[in-house]
């Protein structure tokens, strides 16, 4: 199918709409969003594609405090490892000595990159009201985590140390941390592993209006969708593993959207998306004692309800700043509620030792704020009849503290996309 030029004016123009109808972002290590250039009404099929690179070394706690990534899931305290052997009924390497109800704080750093591709197809079923559409993506990550004993330099981010070590004692705590970790099963704490995430299917429907409501147009409409959980889930014997989607869970939402071009080439517009994903029992690694979740003692079926997810993405377009060429503003709020977690084990085990479900729950709360950047240009712009020629888009996800940021992994991302018109 060819563009006339009157048709390619309308082509560019929507390329505003490129955050409106986002596929689903409920990760809190990474954004997934894409803002992708394929409402485009008066063409039949868009299809997409993008390389992107992320990268982070910081994260922010429960209270938006900034915090190493590891440190997401709580600090890693020694004698809190030690009391869950003792639950437990097995083996305490923990030398006597230093046995006791002090603290013993680890300090850990880690650092997450990754690049990836991602693929979206749009499909006009009926005119301007009715599409579907399919997106996904595979990418590869490195995440990983070292550790020491606290020596009180880091008490900005451990409890204070009041424990008086000795030359070595430092790299005998630290075979302690090992020997704890082999115990538990732990084989792992750096991950680096590669896949496909979750694939999203929507259902669309969308009106425009012409002159009306004293704007030169407007858009407004909603998506229906579904994802499937192909992503890679979280592995229970690596503490660095992160899952590449809802880590496992299948999930669906609904989406809202109105965009108005306010005068020539002059868009604003928001973007509401309300998804949840549906419940399971998984068997998970679980804080026994008060340590770490991705460092639990133990692992157990736990029957998991995610929290319900908000995303609200106000935007302002600016196209055709010369022929083809357009920038766009986009501010990306996401909040999530915490999971309800629920012991499925036997009833005699629950009587034996607790799980520190609460605990565990409170740090599935998170929420996240983004400002995108980004840029394209349509190098079939300036002919007469518009080809197969591509509209390259650059996009720089920016990671802000505007509004109480939370249990999220501070990371930039880096998108460089093609998109065809046809």
């Amino acid at each position: 199918m060819r563009i006339n030029r009157h048709m390619l004016r309308a082509a560019v123009c929507a390329l505003s709409f490129s955050f409106l109808v986002k596929p689903l972002s409920d990760n809190p290590y990474f954004p997934i969003f894409r803002d992708n250039w394929w409402w485009i009404f008066e063409s039949d099929s868009n299809f997409a594609v993008d390389g992107f690179f992320i990268s982070g070394h910081q994260a922010w706690d429960i209270t938006s405090r900034q915090i190493t990534i590891p440190m997401l899931a709580g600090e890693l305290d020694l004698q809190q490892l030690s009391q869950a052997t003792r639950i437990l009924g097995v083996p305490d390497p923990m030398p006597t000595a230093w046995q006791g109800p002090g603290t013993i704080p680890v300090y850990i750093v880690g650092k997450l990159q990754g690049q990836g591709i991602n693929f979206e197809w749009h499909q006009k079923i009926y005119e301007d009201i009715v599409a579907f559409g399919a997106q996904w993506y595979f990418v590869a990550l490195d995440n990983t985590q070292r550790f020491s004993i606290a020596n009180g330099s880091e008490r900005e981010m451990n409890a204070i140390v009041n424990l008086l070590l000795g030359p070595g004692d430092r790299d005998k705590l630290d075979e302690v941390r090992r020997a704890y970790f082999q115990e538990f099963g732990i084989t792992g704490t750096s991950f680096s592993g590669s896949g496909f995430g979750d694939i999203d299917f929507y259902l669309q429907l969308g009106k425009t209006f012409d002159h009306e409501f004293k704007v030169r147009e407007l858009k407004v409409g909603g998506r229906l969708g579904l994802v499937t959980p192909t992503g890679h889930a979280r592995e229970n014997n690596v503490a660095g593993s992160i899952p590449f989607g809802g880590n496992g869970f299948w999930g669906g939402y609904i989406t809202v959207y109105a965009v108005a071009e306010v005068k020539e080439d002059f868009r604003l517009g928001c973007y509401l998306q309300l998804s949840k994903r549906f419940a399971d029992t998984k068997v998970i690694r679980v804080s026994v004692a008060g340590e770490p979740a991705i460092f639990g003692a133990t692992v157990a079926p736990i029957h998991i309800s995610p929290g319900m997810m908000v995303q609200l993405s106000p935007f302002l377009f600016m196209d055709n700043i010369r022929e083809g060429f357009g920038l766009g503003f986009v501010y990306n709020i996401t909040q999530h509620r915490r999971d309800q977690l629920e012991d499925r084990r036997s009833e005699q085990l629950q009587k034996e030792y607790p799980l520190r479900l609460p605990e565990m729950s409170q740090k599935t709360k998170w929420n996240s704020s983004y400002l995108t950047l980004s840029a394209y240009y349509d190098f079939g712009a300036t002919k007469p009849v518009h080809g197969f020629e591509p509209i390259v888009s650059v996009r720089w996800d920016v990671p802000v503290e505007w509004t109480g940021v939370r249990q999220v992994v501070k990371a930039n991302k880096l998108s460089i996309g093609l998109d065809f018109v046809f």
